[in-house]
């Protein structure tokens, strides 16, 4: 017996917008930010994306930043990834604690 992935589970999140046009064979539209202010996050989640890819990596966003941004980015109905630093599993908890996927 096979175990369920992200593709094949039969729960449905509302809130997971990009899981959910991978499960429907749509093709997302996804951009990345670099940018650190939330009301440009808004903004661009406003354009009818399907995902934001915060880039912690090598954008200009301090972890606070993320943390705000992962929240309003999210309360619009897209869903949020971060690109973090470095793959630490501190920071992959604190990530994921904000809501990103």
């Amino acid at each position: 017996m096979s175990q369920a992935n992200a593709i094949t589970t039969t729960i449905n999140n509302p809130k997971l917008r990009l899981l959910n046009g991978l499960k429907a064979g749509s093709k997302p539209v996804m951009t990345f930010m670099g940018l650190s202010t939330v009301r440009t996050s808004q903004i661009v989640a406003q354009t009818g994306v399907d995902s934001i890819i915060l880039d912690c990596e090598h954008g200009n966003i301090s972890d606070d930043s993320m943390h705000d941004m992962v929240a309003a980015i999210a309360a619009l109905d897209v869903s949020p990834i971060v690109r973090i630093r470095a793959p630490l599993p501190d920071l992959i908890k604190r990530t994921l604690d904000t809501g990103a996927q």
